[in-house]
Parts: structure tokens; sequence; C-alpha cells
């Protein structure tokens, strides 16, 4: 909404002043098995998923003024909630996983240089790469689910089997990868790595 309102101003909500603090203060003191940023990784992406749902699901049957309130609140909720908790937790990694200065020069770095080089990457290939997938894979992939779901074309409304699917598709599928991330972030003792790092270089 805020970029919306004010589209040369490219950073993020202002609430983000308040929330960093926050999140920033309860990572520090989180004490779980999964260690202090872990924990924040895994919550915000499913808070996320449902925000990004929830956005694009406003009810048409609503007012102007709903229709705004609803998607600055689910907005608000997106940016400045659960994408900064997971973001301040994901930041906050490089200071948990080693305490070794040039390690962590070294992390940051090529975490920026992997994160504009991505950025880079899309903005140069994103247009070609929809033409390609959404007009062949993409949507291939996309009709095969449906019809495996029983989708009736036109129809104003469509059988349980069809919603079932689009469930699946924009909800579970997209849980069940954070979970399989979620898995392999788990097997990363960083506490462990940290403790031996101390003891070799206490020694």
């Amino acid at each position: 909404m805020i970029r919306i309102l004010f589209p040369k101003q490219n950073s993020r909500p202002a609430s983000d002043i308040f929330t960093d603090v926050i999140f920033g203060s309860l990572i520090d003191k989180t004490q779980t098995k999964l260690g202090k940023a872990r924990p924040w990784m895994l919550f915000p992406y499913i808070g996320c998923s449902v925000m990004l749902a929830a956005i694009f699901a406003i009810p048409t049957t609503w007012g102007d003024v709903a229709k705004y309130a609803y998607f600055f609140i689910t907005y608000t909720l997106l940016n400045a909630v659960f994408y900064t908790a997971n973001n301040i937790a994901h930041s906050a990694l490089t200071a948990l996983i080693t305490k070794n200065g040039n390690e962590r020069v070294q992390m940051g770095s090529i975490r920026f240089i992997f994160a504009f080089g991505t950025s880079r990457l899309i903005q140069s290939v994103t247009v070609k790469a929809v033409d390609w997938c959404g007009g062949g894979i993409g949507t291939a992939l996309t009709g095969w689910l449906l019809a495996a779901g029983d989708y009736v074309a036109n129809a104003a409304v469509q059988p349980e089997s069809c919603i079932n699917m689009l469930h699946f598709m924009y909800l579970w599928l997209p849980m069940i990868f954070n979970f399989i991330m979620t898995l392999l972030l788990s097997r990363l003792n960083v506490e462990k790595a940290n403790a031996d790092w101390d003891r070799e270089h206490q020694a």
C-alpha cells in the first residue's frame, strides 16, 4: 500500500522501524534446540505463505474502504511482520554461525554477491522466462493439475475436487517445501560448531 501511495519511495514500510527492533530483541532472547535464529526463519515462512495467498483473495463483495483496509492489513503483516522476522533471523545467522571476524566478513560478502547477482539475473531473464514457462511448461503443468482435479471450464462454481487441488497447489505444496527447508536447517548444529570453535581458539 505504501509503495502504491508513494511510488517514488523505494524503502521498506515505516513500521519496520519498530518491528526490526522488536524481532531483533526476540531473537536475542530465544533459546531452543534449533538455536536462536532458525525458529524465526521457520514460522514466518508459514505466515508469508498465508499472507501471500490472502493478499490476492480480497473479498469482492466488500466495499472499497473495507477492501483497502484488508489489503493494508495483509500487506503490513506480510512485509513488516513475517518477512521482517525471517529477514532479521537470516541476517543474524552470520553472527551466530561463527565468531571469527574474517569468516563473518567473507560470509556477508558472499551473501550479497549472490543476492545482487540473482537480482540482476532475474531482471535480465524474467520476461523471456515468463514467455517460455508461463506460456509453455508452467501453463501445461497447471493445466494437468487442474485437469486431475476435475476443473470445469467456464463454470461459476468448481467441484470440490478442483478446490482441493487448488489448496494443494497454492497452500500445501509451499508448506511442504517450507518443511523440507526447515528440516535441512535443523540439521545444522550451529551451537556445537561455535562451542568447538571456542575450544580450539581458547586452548
